[in-house]
């Protein structure tokens, strides 16, 4: 008797059993951006690229790099981050948007050490197609960040407002 019930316990679990399919879908967006600094005299022009996943209609998690050039000096910037966007639908083809990117900035020219990059951002996204969006944000930087220099030991910070076009495909 005990063979039979475990003979169909088996056969039970074994029809039961299958694996689940996740289905995530990868979105990538090319970011077009400027932002001025509040206390100095920065202005950043910006091209990112971040890739990552949509998990739902609301939520999206990905990596992102790019490049910061300022015109006033020969000074540019390679942040590298984390993304993470809130989605919150209005409309069929409107969401609102709200994110952070979480990272720091590499740097060549200056020879600053790490830092801690911080951007909030607030915005729209409105959906083209059925593969493409344009997302408009504005966005709030902190980025601190240590310079090392024989002369100079010293840890500095820098707050940016700016605004940003983000392509999403």
């Amino acid at each position: 008797m005990k063979r039979y019930l475990l003979l169909l316990l088996c056969a039970f679990v074994a029809v039961c059993v299958n694996a689940q399919e996740k289905k995530f879908n990868y979105q990538g967006e090319a970011v077009l951006g400027y932002s001025f600094g509040l206390e100095e005299d920065f202005h950043y022009v910006k091209i990112d690229v971040i890739n990552g996943v949509r998990f739902s209609r609301c939520f999206f998690a990905g990596a992102g790099i790019g490049i910061s050039q300022n015109f006033s000096d020969e000074e540019f910037y390679i942040p590298i981050y984390f993304n993470a966007k809130g989605y919150f639908p209005v409309a069929k083809n409107l969401d609102l948007m709200a994110g952070v990117d979480i990272g720091t900035k590499i740097d060549y020219v200056y020879e600053t050490s790490g830092g801690l990059l911080l951007q909030p951002m607030f915005g729209i996204c409105t959906a083209m197609h059925k593969n493409f969006a344009l997302n408009i944000a504005l966005k709030y930087e902190f980025y601190s960040y240590r310079i090392n220099d024989i002369a100079v030991n010293s840890k500095l910070q820098t707050n940016q407002v700016g605004i940003s076009l983000g392509f999403v495909f």
